[in-house]
Parts: C-alpha cells; structure tokens; sequence
C-alpha cells in the first residue's frame, strides 16, 4: 500500500484488509500500518495463554496486536494510543471483529495510560486475588521501536503502593526498538539500552530477536523480559528522564 502523492479531494486512502483472522479498515493516509509485522503479530498471540492471560498494548494503532488477542485468543485486552485518528479506528475495528467487549480502549499518554490505568488494573487483580489465577500471565506490549525504551521506566515503583501479600505480578514486557551498525553482538546493545533506562540488572530475560531489517544498518529488535519484582514494588525518589509522546 502505497501512495506517492495525492489531492484529498480525489484519493481515497481508506482501505480493508485481512490479517491473523481479524479484519481492519483505517485510512492509511492518517495512520500508521506495516503489513511486513504480520510474523510478528502471530508471534506475541502464540504467547498469550488461549482465556487466560491479560494484554495490555501502550501503543496499539489501528489494533494488529490487540484485537488477535481478543479474537483468536480470548483474552482481556486493555488497547491505548495517543493519535486520535488511530484511536477512532481501533474502536471500529473492535466493533468491526465483535470484541468490542474483550478489549478496552484509550486515547492517552502512554506514559499516564501505564502510570493510570495499567497500574490501576494490576492493583485490582492483586486486591480481588482469590487464588483460583495463579498462573495467569500479564504482557505489556510497547511497539513504538523510536520511543518506546524510553517509556519503560513509568513502571519503576508502579506497584509500591500495593499491600504486602503473597501474590504478586510481574508483567512481562514485550519492548521493540531499533538498533543501528547491527553486529553480533545487538543482543547485548538491546540489553544494555533498556538497563540503562531502567537503572537495574534484568534478570529474566525470555528472548531478544530481530524482528526485520528496516533501512541499511538499521534493524528492529524486540526484547521480552520480567519487569524485575525489586523495581516496580519499590518506592523510587529519583525518576529518569520523563519523555511524552507529542
């Protein structure tokens, strides 16, 4: 899909398409999508425990992530994203696949979408823990390869509010980002980026894989990891940097 130039009046941008099962439609012309993530849209789904597991996406778009979760998967997704015209368009796809009532949406800072309503969410599965979801797993996917490293620090001291108890969560994180002059040794740099914004060791690091060359030298990576138990339990008194999307 592509347009090299264009009057508004006369091109129409909107299209349908079909992908994982689900079906989207979004104009194009105003909103971001990339038919080449299509692999790895199925990646994260097979990953998600079929009724069980919980996703929530800080920068949905039109939905790719969300709403296979919701349909394919059956899970409860909670789908934000700041672009008004992407939001417009996630809703009409939920409505669009029928999971309208599996998938909650927002139109927020992804910084306060996590410091709100993702912290808000967790704390009411740790409050109303009855022990019958023990295993129940929280992904948090953050597919914003420019910006998105830079947002995971919102999750320091998320949960030091929280009543000590024996269950606690831990989300798994699912974090892309892009690496110039890739060399053997990118896995290493991905580490070392996201260590470095959460000034803490990661100690449970599941997989860090190349998603897909995006220009010469430059390929997007995406690193999936526990949030460390120590950094979102934990009071912080001294933040990082604090980057909004604008």
């Amino acid at each position: 899909m592509e347009v090299l130039a264009k009057r508004s009046d006369l091109v129409d941008t909107r299209v349908k398409l079909r992908s994982y099962y689900c079906d989207f439609e979004f104009d194009f012309g105003r909103v971001y999508w990339n038919p080449r993530l299509g692999t790895e849209h199925e990646r994260i789904q097979l990953k998600l425990r079929k009724g069980v597991d919980v996703l929530y996406d800080v920068f949905a778009g039109v939905g790719p992530f969300a709403i296979p979760s919701a349909k394919r998967r059956k899970c409860h997704v909670l789908a934000n994203d700041l672009n008004p015209e992407s939001y417009k368009w996630l809703q009409h796809n939920c409505q669009l696949n029928k999971v309208q009532h599996m998938v909650s949406t927002y139109n927020m800072d992804a910084r306060d979408f996590i410091a709100t309503v993702i912290r808000q969410h967790l704390i009411d599965r740790i409050n109303t823990f009855d022990g019958t979801e023990s295993t129940r797993q929280y992904h948090v996917v953050m597919n914003l390869p420019s910006l998105a490293i830079q947002f995971l620090d919102a999750f320091k001291g998320l949960l030091h509010s929280v009543e000590p108890s024996s269950y606690k969560i831990n989300p798994i994180i699912h974090c892309y980002c892009f690496v110039k002059d890739v060399t053997k040794n990118a896995e290493e740099v991905v580490k070392h980026m996201v260590e470095e914004v959460l000034d803490h060791e990661l100690t449970t690091i599941f997989e860090i894989i190349n998603v897909r060359t995006v220009a010469p030298n430059k390929d997007m990576f995406r690193i999936t990891f526990q949030m460390p138990e120590h950094l979102i339990y934990t009071k912080i008194t001294n933040s990082n940097k604090r980057l909004k999307c604008e």
